[in-house]
């Protein structure tokens, strides 16, 4: 897809020393393991009628042996030791991949690349995720940030093709040994995501793969992508009751409770307007009128949300 250069550089312009940029060269290289990848991925479900949640590149997983293959898995350790440098500031040299996974339950197709760093505090592991440059993503991260009062940035940088992301420290529900709604604080944190999605209209919360869980009951949303959806009450009434349902409330505890959320959520968004009225702009100034709706839509819950008393 076409990448808008005005939206790109008004995007580039807020984040600042966040744009710092790979080589032209590495997306091609991403984008022609990633299809590579794919092809050997629907080869084997064809054969198996497996489908893996993340399907591991390696030359035996690749079509063949070809020295064509060979080359992208020394471009792929190359490529990503590249973006790990500049993603958490260690030279290449100390740098080790261990694996990289295509994962294809995700809607933007990323690679998730498994690290070991050497760095001060000696061998730690780490895992960065490459994907397809999303506007949208990298302006719905930082609007959660901003009114989700998260205890812990993301870290990314991007161009024109692609954005490199730090994991995040979580687990998914639905991989959890234990009963995650017992965790402390995950009630409201499950209200609280309820609220932020209907705010910023993401679509499909409901997954519980797009969320993670920290250890305290903290939630963390991890999934932008689909931050298209136009939330009718009838919608939200339903979500809340599901959500009360899930989480072993009643709905008029839950009604009690997302009523406080809802207040220090305005009076989040009124303490940071200014930068949210700002990224606001950019989604609308976009030429694609996707994009701009998704700017119009935030922009009237904002107004809604801020005339509220």
């Amino acid at each position: 897809m076409a990448v808008d250069k005005n939206l790109f550089r008004k995007i580039t312009e807020y984040f600042e020393e966040k744009s710092e940029l790979v080589d032209s060269s590495s997306f091609a290289v991403y984008a022609l393991i990633r299809n590579d990848s794919l092809a050997c991925f629907y080869q084997n479900r064809e054969i198996t009628g497996e489908e893996p949640r993340r399907f591991e590149i390696t030359l035996e997983n690749m079509l063949g042996y070809l020295e064509t293959r060979k080359r992208n898995m020394e471009d792929l350790e190359r490529y990503a030791k590249e973006c790990a440098s500049k993603l958490y500031e260690v030279v290449a040299e100390n740098i080790d991949v261990e694996k990289a996974y295509l994962m294809t339950n995700g809607s933007s197709l990323p690679l998730r690349v498994d690290l070991t760093i050497e760095n001060k505090e000696g061998r730690i592991n780490k895992t960065m995720y490459i994907k397809c440059f999303d506007p949208t993503r990298l302006l719905g991260i930082e609007l959660y940030r901003l009114i989700g009062e998260t205890d812990r940035r993301y870290w990314f940088f991007f161009n024109e093709g692609i954005i490199v992301e730090d994991s995040q420290e979580g687990e998914h529900e639905f991989e959890s040994t234990e009963r995650i709604s017992e965790r402390e604080h995950y009630k409201e944190e499950r209200i609280k995501a309820d609220l932020i999605s209907f705010y910023l209209g993401l679509d499909d919360l409901g997954k519980k793969d797009n969320y993670l869980v920290a250890s305290d009951g903290k939630i963390r949303i991890i999934d932008f992508d689909m931050m298209n959806r136009v939330y009718s009450d009838k919608d939200i009434i339903a979500i809340k009751r599901q959500s009360a349902e899930e989480i072993g409330i009643s709905s008029e505890e839950y009604d009690t409770r997302y009523k406080e959320e809802e207040r220090l959520l305005r009076e989040r968004v009124h303490r940071k307007k200014d930068r949210i009225y700002q990224i606001i702009g950019i989604l609308k100034s976009s030429e694609d009128s996707g994009i701009a709706a998704i700017g119009n839509y935030i922009s009237k819950n904002t107004e809604n949300l801020l005339s509220k008393h």
